[in-house]
């Protein structure tokens, strides 16, 4: 027996849906639509993409959805293939010892005035 890998996303991680049509056919979830993931099911096996999982996402926008089992607002969640979505990165939290420069300070640096 294979040890499946564990999913590559957590509970409170902001996500972006990068896949151009879900696989489950959600018409009101599109390319782009972003929101925080509220749930995460367990692997299974996909004929196309092999192991993956099913994780729930409360979406930012009313999706015609479900809860995800009680972890979102009614109508806001549905459960996507972990490769129908991108991690969203957080600068101050991914990257805490980075310095933000202002838009006068990237302007210089660029040489742009």
């Amino acid at each position: 027996m294979r040890a499946i890998p564990p999913c590559s996303f957590q509970v409170g991680d902001r996500v972006i849906v990068i896949a151009d049509h879900l696989a489950s056919n959600n018409r009101s979830i599109c390319r782009g639509d972003v929101g925080t993931v509220c749930n995460i099911l367990g692997a299974y096996y996909d004929a196309v993409y092999g192991e993956t999982y099913l994780v729930g996402i409360s979406f930012d926008k009313h999706v015609s959805g479900h809860d995800c089992e009680e972890t979102c607002e009614f109508g806001y969640g549905w459960y996507v293939r972990d490769y129908e979505i991108s991690r969203l990165v957080d600068i101050e939290r991914d990257y805490p010892d980075v310095e933000i420069a202002t838009d006068e300070e990237l302007f210089a640096f660029l040489g742009v005035k």
